[in-house]
């Protein structure tokens, strides 16, 4: 037989498992970069629990499902329209240990609708795999049952509280979210708690290219003359590292290793120099900032640097004379703390090699 603690004990553990579930997760998942993007519409079911005021006549701790409808007015700001509901049970409908005797069981239903703002913490912690945010709005809570003359109501209520998104892709992000909602009554006033997971899917919005525009120092001319018979090559680059030469303009699609076609006059300046110059072997190197996790840029970084050397070598440079390799985020040549530091980080160097 069980007693009147154990159903809600069991419900809080379960519930329980559920957070521990998603913290696990926290910590161990890789991704691309976060990018909560402007215009897109967001999708995300939820699971978790509602712990409810004590003078509603249900156990504290029931289940909740929900499901989310949201767009992103900005980066940083967005709007949802929630729905949840739970299932709690009848406090009174356990068996009474002295008789045997289980009265009917009247549970309760609870419907939530509600209106949010979300404001996206961009920035506060470091990298972009993890977002947090704050959220605040109002709707209404309906409260109902089958028990002969039951209570049935509909009240206005405001809520607020904030969460995490994880990124597990561009599109898709596991989220954990709490809110404290005050729902008002004539008689009494509820607080109630309401805590879930789920899983976020942006569908649309605005791309930010991770990769900037060429920086003014980097232009190539917009004619360049045919190159002098000399050993660096007639490109624009940025300063000679160390013997290598570093180029900041050739670009590539978000998230990808497929070269933009404005970089392609700029590559065609370094096949030209390469044929010039036929005793010279080069590294391409592939680096980018510090966006994401290193796993992924080391990867990343290396589709892109093969890339490279593949365009030069379908364009008739011997491949025993090019090596191509991704070093992620080492060797910073600036900060990674801002967007200007950032864009000198991703680039690629052709370093002379014996």
């Amino acid at each position: 037989m069980k007693n009147e603690e154990e159903v809600p004990m069991k419900n809080r553990s379960m519930l329980s498992a559920a957070v521990m579930a998603f913290l696990i997760l926290c910590f161990c998942v890789t991704g691309a970069y976060a990018e909560n993007r402007e215009g897109a519409i967001t999708v995300t079911p939820f699971i978790g629990g509602l712990d409810i005021d004590r003078h509603i006549p249900w156990d504290a701790t029931s289940w909740a499902y929900g499901l989310g409808l949201g767009y992103n007015i900005s980066e940083k700001l967005g709007v949802e329209l929630t729905f949840h509901y739970a299932e709690p049970r009848d406090k009174d409908s356990q068996m009474n240990l002295n008789t045997g005797i289980t009265p009917p069981n009247y549970d309760g239903k609870i419907y939530v609708y509600k209106l949010d703002l979300l404001y996206h913490l961009i920035g506060l912690l470091p990298g972009d795999l993890v977002l947090p945010y704050i959220a605040g709005g109002i709707g209404d809570i309906k409260y109902s049952t089958n028990r002969p003359n039951g209570f049935s109501e509909n009240n206005f209520l405001v809520d607020a509280g904030g969460g995490l998104k994880i990124f597990l892709t561009r599109d898709l992000a596991l989220r954990g979210d709490v809110r404290y909602m005050l729902d008002f009554d004539s008689e009494h006033d509820h607080n109630s708690l309401l805590y879930t997971v789920g899983l976020t899917y942006e569908i649309g919005g605005k791309t930010k290219e991770v990769e900037p525009e060429p920086v003014a120092a980097s232009e190539p001319a917009p004619a360049p003359a045919p190159a002098p018979a000399v050993v660096t090559p007639p490109p624009a680059p940025a300063p000679k590292e160390q013997g290598s030469i570093t180029f900041r303009n050739i670009l590539f699609d978000f998230d990808k290793y497929t070269i933009k076609p404005e970089s392609y006059p700029i590559l065609d300046e370094v096949t030209d120099y390469l044929k010039a110059n036929p005793n010279v072997k080069m590294e391409v190197q592939g680096y980018c900032d510090n966006r994401g996790t290193y796993k992924y840029n080391v990867k990343l970084s290396d589709e892109r640097a093969k890339a490279v050397r593949k365009y030069l070598v379908d364009k008739g440079i011997p491949g025993d004379r090019l090596t191509a390799k991704g070093y992620s985020f080492d060797n910073p040549v600036a900060s990674n703390a801002t967007d200007e530091g950032r864009a000198l980080n991703r680039r690629v160097v052709f370093k002379p090699i014996q």
